[in-house]
């Protein structure tokens, strides 16, 4: 989990800008946006958590208006516990931990609120065999709601998958709010409680990858309204994120990816405008 990379929009401090938090090498990073966009110069805050993070996610989890941080740990496995858990059934615990907001754009130092989930499952083969094909593909898949045609609206769709293909589909999303609140209700239901929460396999992967399957959801049977392919190279580490650029009232898009390795690894950039 390493390279695991994403990204999260969001005002944090309530004073209308946009800012960004991305969890990175196991690290999560925090830039304030102004009036002239993201500062990435410098991060307003960086939160270090040990173990295997995997998630992140920005929710209200109390009463207050301020967005707090969610991390999801998972614990490591032993050679001879991922050996059994191979053919035999297995539990595996993942820890939810919260930093609570503090309205300023940042989140506490200390853990807020944590706990405790226990994911069980069938043996891992079968798992793996079942999932994986369904699972790889969306989690390579980036998909974001935006503005293409400038109504003041977020109700269109856009999906850029690891072979560099772009689709967009305009006007397939009735209520953005009920989409984006997904994440934030399953987060709040499971840190409602003390005890320690059992799930299964398939519940977990559909809370991870529910905003993704949700909207790509709404595409299904529907023809794009547009549909272009990227130069190639998009399996590798890649992000994309959807802003109105030139204050047009219209979204663009801008699509980055990990070129190289080592020393020569930099980023490359694609603006795309849709007309």
């Amino acid at each position: 989990m390493k390279y695991l990379v994403l990204d999260e929009w969001r005002d944090l401090n309530g004073d209308g800008a946009t800012d960004l938090v991305i969890l990175s090498n196991g690290r999560v990073k925090v830039f304030h946006g102004g009036p002239e966009g993201i500062d990435l110069t410098r991060p307003k805050q960086l939160v270090k958590v040990r173990g295997n993070v995997f998630f992140a996610e920005t929710a209200r989890i109390d009463d207050d208006p301020w967005p707090d941080l969610v991390l999801v740990r998972v614990e490591d496995l032993g050679l001879v516990r991922l050996a059994f858990s191979l053919v035999a059934s297995w539990s595996l615990d993942f820890e939810f931990l919260v930093f609570k907001g503090t309205g300023e754009g940042t989140f506490g130092k200390r853990v807020f609120r944590e706990k405790t989930v226990t994911v069980k499952g069938d043996r891992l083969l079968g798992v793996i065999a079942e999932k994986k094909e369904e699972v790889s593909e969306r989690r390579k898949a980036i998909v974001r709601l935006c503005d293409l045609d400038g109504d003041g609206v977020a109700t269109d769709v856009v999906l850029l998958e690891a072979t560099g293909r772009l689709r967009s589909w305009q006007g397939v999303v009735d209520d953005p709010e009920v989409v984006d609140a997904l994440a934030e209700k399953f987060l709040r239901e499971t840190l409602s409680g003390e005890e320690t929460l059992d799930l299964d396999i398939s519940m977990l992967g559909e809370w991870v990858l529910g905003r993704t399957s949700a909207l790509l959801a709404l595409t299904h049977g529907r023809l794009p309204d547009s549909d272009r392919v990227l130069p190639g190279g998009w399996s590798a580490p890649h992000a994309m994120a959807v802003r109105d650029l030139d204050s047009d009232g219209r979204d663009e898009l801008l699509a980055l990816r990990l070129v190289g390795e080592g020393e020569d690894a930099r980023l490359e950039g694609f603006r795309i405008i849709f007309d």
